[in-house]
């Protein structure tokens, strides 16, 4: 197919295998491209790439605590402490939740609680996609000159002034030497950045941009489970009763070990995302020299590919019923695997799995390198969540609201509430 920017190969299933670690395609090159680099100024830089996979990653677990009290922070600061039924939007209180406890992890306290760095942190992806939206309805070579008429792309300079302005001094105490070096996005950045990279506008940028991946996209993935458990209220018992089982093990200080447990809020959230993912494609890329397909097609340098997760992740040749909801869908998968000797993955079928069939964190060598993390935090707050709260569809006669569809991107509906009510 041909889009507005570049032609867009759509491979089929069978072909994903021989392209998993294929490096002439690149996914970083395909961000630049779909994100119109050269106005947003966007990046997908390696420095961001590696602190995720390898430092954030590798200190998680020492990070929980620090999760879980700004968790509860965030819910007792974000929620209604009514015992009455309380209409919430479901986006945007779950973006001010995630923006509170990835802001803590990314930037630190006391920064990530004032409320000029949140506003800020908070409105830059919402004013990046619409600058890329924007744009895309140039032509190529109108756009030089349409750029300086956009107010989208107005509004996120503004918001990269501002941020670069408040993580200033925390630039400044990295060059001077800090005596004890935290476990923040900001400070694994600049230890992965090469000397010329250690430029208050470059790091500023990474960390603003970071809120796409860290922040927006685990939103999301919250926005759609909240309307999923608010439509299916008989899967609240059994939740609840696994995390408290799991939390009483651990006696009240949830462990890495802790989460993965929750094999019964792991599936739920696994069939949330099957029926409403991030996107209608993944494993999107951009073709670096020209390459030949298995079956004999040329991909010309420049061109891009994607595989088309959504409709894989409903064919009935993989998911038995598969427009039907199921949460307990992939414990199931997982257990008949085990009884009849057929799992070789032991990590197959869960939130964070990928493969052939579950392919919305991406697949192969550049799969999403901040899963682990994402899971963690959409676990403890949907644990939270549904421990302390009653929560049911503030709209119940329209049933589960209908996600919206824009440029292959698939969000939760901004404009639907559901209602809460603290428990007794």
């Amino acid at each position: 197919m041909i889009t507005k920017d570049y032609p867009l190969f759509i491979i089929p299933q069978s072909m994903l295998p021989s392209l998993r670690m294929e490096k002439r395609i690149d996914f970083g090159s395909h961000v630049h491209d779909q994100h119109q680099s050269k106005y947003t100024g966007v990046v997908c830089s390696p420095n961001f790439v590696k602190s995720c996979l390898i430092d954030l990653n590798k200190h998680l677990g020492e990070l929980l605590p620090t999760i879980t009290e700004e968790m509860r922070y965030a819910l007792n600061r974000e929620l209604p402490s009514s015992k009455d039924w309380h209409p919430i939007p479901s986006f945007e209180t779950s973006l001010r939740i995630i923006g509170l406890v990835s802001g803590r992890v990314n930037v630190g306290l006391p920064l990530s609680r004032r409320d000029e760095w949140l506003d800020q942190y908070l409105q830059y992806p919402i004013h990046f996609f619409s600058s890329v939206a924007a744009l895309s309805k140039w032509p190529h070579f109108l756009r030089p000159i349409a750029q300086y008429w956009m107010p989208q792309l107005r509004e996120i300079h503004e918001i990269e002034g501002k941020v670069q302005e408040l993580l200033a001094p925390q630039f400044a105490e990295r060059r001077n030497g800090l005596k004890e070096k935290p476990n923040t996005l900001v400070q694994w950045v600049w230890d992965n950045s090469e000397e010329e990279m250690k430029t208050d506008d470059y790091q500023s940028k990474l960390q603003i941009l970071a809120t796409v991946p860290t922040i927006y996209t685990v939103a999301f993935g919250v926005a759609q489970c909240i309307f999923d458990l608010a439509t299916r209220p008989e899967y609240l018992p059994m939740l609840r009763e696994e995390y408290q089982s799991v939390l009483q093990a651990a006696n009240g200080n949830l462990t890495k070990d802790s989460f993965s447990k929750m094999v019964k809020l792991d599936s739920f959230m696994k069939e949330s995302q099957r029926l409403n993912p991030l996107t209608m494609v993944s494993f999107e890329r951009k073709v670096l020299e020209p390459l030949t397909l298995p079956d004999g097609t040329r991909l010309p340098a420049g061109a891009h590919l994607a595989a088309p997760s959504f409709h894989i992740a409903r064919d009935p040749e993989y998911f038995e019923d598969p427009n039907e909801f199921d949460g307990l869908r992939f414990l199931k998968l997982h257990r008949d695997q085990i009884s009849s000797g057929s799992l070789k993955d032991q990590s197959k079928h869960q939130y964070v799995s990928v493969d052939e069939t579950s392919l919305h964190f991406g697949y192969g060598r550049q799969a999403c390198p901040g899963r682990w993390y994402a899971a963690v935090e959409i676990k403890l707050l949907l644990g939270s969540l549904i421990m302390d709260y009653d929560l049911r569809l503030e709209d119940a006669k329209g049933g589960r609201p209908t996600s919206k569809v824009d440029n292959m991107f698939i969000y939760p509906d901004p404009t639907k509430m559901v209602a809460l009510r603290k428990r007794v």
